[in-house]
Formats: structure tokens, C-alpha cells, sequence
């Protein structure tokens, strides 16, 4: 098995005439990642991921294309698949999974392609029809129903934040006008200790744990030290609340990431407020509400 990847363009667009030159008689599949993930380049919208399929299949037309769409469900009212994409496939902890799946990932396609990768997970002739739910379907399923408002939420939030931090003087991606295509918000923070003090501004802001100190670690499948401010997990405070997490990799723009905020966009609008100033006012309350417990 061999791969070859053709880079964007400095734009962050397409670079056509490298994808032509990557593609040949053997190629089988082609990957393209929709949102920017770490980067600070802009997310793909649908229509030009069609675009680029429509592309590959005039080059091979039995190529088979895979969307990652990390990030990006539901954010649009049409997703790959509706534009020719033979797989999509993307992470349940993410946006469809509501906030509410604690694990789990998805793959959905034409027939052929899911059926050939179920026989890999399990084994051939079995596929689909066997493995371990570890009892989560109710979660899956409750945060599958709730997933468009937790992203609605959370575009809303992304929104918010572009607009305070741009106004700061900040770099921001996308900005607090440009079309959104996934619930990602990055922020070029500048420095290692302007994205310290955003993350634990952020975390003052969590419903639980806001007296947690986050700190960059070397997170094992990450080429830099990631650091994350996470607000609570599913299951606890009986679901009143949604996941909320804010990793960032240390990297030398040091991009701070929103995206998976609470379905109340309000909240996200505090915990940004506190990733300005790297303080706020719950860490203080819950620092002395658990010194009292102590006591």
C-alpha cells in the first residue's frame, strides 16, 4: 500500500494540478479532510468537496472518495455524501454525537464501501452483524437527536468568539462574517503563555471542574504538546449539560480551537469573555466551594 498526498495550495485552496498529477492507474481512494482541524485554513464547504470529486472521477472514475467530516455535520443542510462521495466517515464525540456519545464513530456510504469495511472490523461474511455496543446506544442515539441544536449552539458561540477576539486585534479563523462550514473557531493567539492563560480562562467557565488547572502535555499521537480545557462529560450533572472542549496545539502560530461548545450559546460567550483574560470569577467560587467541602 503506498500514499501520496498533494498539498493546498498557500491560499488553502485546491491545488488541482497536484491532485492530477497524484492520481493514477493504481490509485484506489482518495481522502479529503473537509474541516481545518489545527490549521488555520479555511474549512471546505460541501459544494467545493463536490467540486473536487466531479474532478477525481472525470481523472478515474472508478476511484473511490472518503470525506473526513469531522467537524462539519450538520453545520450545512447537505452533507458529502450528497455530492458524490462514496464514504463519509467522522468521529460520534464530535457534532453527531451531540455531546452525549462518549466514544464511537461513524461511517456511512454506499453499500459496497460500508460492507467491505465491517468485514475488516469484524470478519468476512460477518461484518455489521456482530461486535460489542459496550451499552452505549442509548447515549449514541440521544445525542444523534440532540446534535443539530448542539451545533447550532455551537456556531453561534464560534460566532461570538470571532467577533471578541477579532476586535482585540486577534488573527481569527474564520472571521466574525465569513461563511462557516464547520463548528470550528480558531484563534492565533501569538505566544505559549497567551494560550495557557486563554485555555484556563476557558476552563474557569466550565460548568464542573472550573477550579482545574489545564496544562500542555505530549498527548501521544500529536507531533506538538496539546493542551485542553474541557468544561464536563457526558453522564454527569444528569445530562444537564453538553460536552465543551477546547483542545489547542502548542504549535508556532499557537491556534486556540473551539469546538464542541454547550447547546446554550451563552455559555460559550462566558468562557470566551474568560479566555481573554485567562481569569474569571467561577474558578474563584468553586476553588472555595471545594475548600469548604474539605473543611
Amino acid at each position: 500500500m503506498s500514499y501520496r498526498q498533494a498539498d493546498l495550495k498557500p491560499d488553502g485552496t485546491f491545488d488541482y494540478d497536484a491532485i492530477r498529477a497524484a492520481v493514477n492507474e493504481r490509485t484506489k481512494l482518495a481522502t479529503i479532510q473537509r474541516s481545518k482541524g489545527y490549521a488555520t485554513r479555511p474549512t471546505f464547504s460541501v459544494e467545493q468537496i463536490g467540486e473536487l470529486i466531479a474532478f477525481l472521477k472525470s481523472i478515474k472514475p472508478d476511484i473511490i472518495c472518503m470525506v473526513d467530516n469531522c467537524y462539519g455535520e450538520f453545520v450545512e443542510t447537505i452533507e458529502p455524501s450528497d455530492v458524490g462521495a462514496d464514504m463519509v466517515v467522522g468521529s460520534l464525540i464530535k457534532n453527531p454525537g451531540g455531546g452525549l456519545a462518549p466514544i464511537g464513530g461513524y461511517i456511512c456510504g454506499k453499500k459496497e464501501c460500508v460492507e467491505r469495511c465491517a468485514y475488516r472490523l469484524s470478519a468476512p461474511g460477518l461484518g455489521q452483524e456482530v461486535g460489542a455496543n459496550l451499552g452505549l446506544m442509548p447515549a449514541f442515539y440521544q445525542g444523534f437527536f440532540l446534535a443539530p441544536t448542539v451545533v447550532a449552539g455551537a456556531l453561534k458561540g464560534a460566532i461570538f468568539a470571532a467577533n471578541l477576539y477579532e476586535r482585540l486585534g486577534f488573527r481569527v479563523v474564520p472571521n466574525g462574517s465569513e461563511p462557516r462550514y464547520d463548528i470550528i473557531q480558531a484563534v492565533e493567539l501569538g505566544s505559549r503563555e497567551g494560550m495557557i492563560a486563554f485555555c484556563k480562562g476557558i476552563q474557569s467557565a466550565a460548568p464542573v471542574d472550573s477550579f482545574a488547572d489545564p496544562m500542555p502535555w505530549a498527548m501521544p499521537g500529536y507531533e506538538d504538546e496539546v493542551i485542553m480545557a474541557a468544561g464536563v462529560r457526558a453522564r454527569l450533572v444528569d445530562r444537564a449539560f453538553r460536552r465543551r472542549s477546547h483542545p489547542s496545539a502548542l504549535r508556532r502560530l499557537f491556534p486556540g480551537r473551539s469546538d464542541m461548545v454547550s447547546c446554550q450559546a451563552r455559555h460559550l460567550a462566558l468562557a470566551a469573555k474568560n479566555g481573554r483574560s485567562g481569569t474569571g470569577t467561577a474558578a474563584e467560587k468553586q476553588t472555595d466551594y471545594m475548600r469548604k467541602r474539605e473543611k
